[in-house]
């Protein structure tokens, strides 16, 4: 494949001599590129199949394959349920959930009396007081 080729090839040149998946999963990539480029304000995609939509104002938008979706957060969106401290929980409990996993790397406990400590040099020998 030459990288120093400028000329661009037209789609319906080439969908003659492709098979119908492929021609299906080239468009598919064209219009992905396309709406990337396109930076449009406001583009969500649905957790759901990714389709793209763009939303102007509102908390939720509901997708072509009836999926209500936060705009804030991406969770499923419940009207009873989700407000916007749901979305702020969401973020804290992700963050919560990091630091728990850093924790139990880094921070051991003693076998006997349980108090915590956090090795940092040496070998693994410990002595309770």
């Amino acid at each position: 494949m030459q990288t120093e080729c400028e000329h661009a090839l037209m789609l319906n040149k080439i969908k003659s001599h492709l098979p119908s998946n492929v021609i299906k999963r080239l468009e598919e990539r064209v219009m992905e590129e396309n709406i990337g480029h396109a930076e449009i304000e406001g583009l969500q995609r649905c957790q759901k199949c990714n389709y793209a939509v763009e939303v102007i104002g509102g908390r939720y938008f509901i997708c072509i394959c009836g999926h209500k979706q936060c705009i804030k957060c991406g969770d499923p969106f419940d009207n009873k349920k989700h407000n916007d401290f749901t979305c702020a929980n969401k973020k804290r409990k992700e963050e919560q959930t990091v630091d728990d996993q850093i924790n139990d790397v880094v921070v051991r406990f003693c076998h006997k009396c349980k108090l915590q400590f956090v090795k940092s040099s040496g070998c693994n020998f410990m002595k309770c007081r």
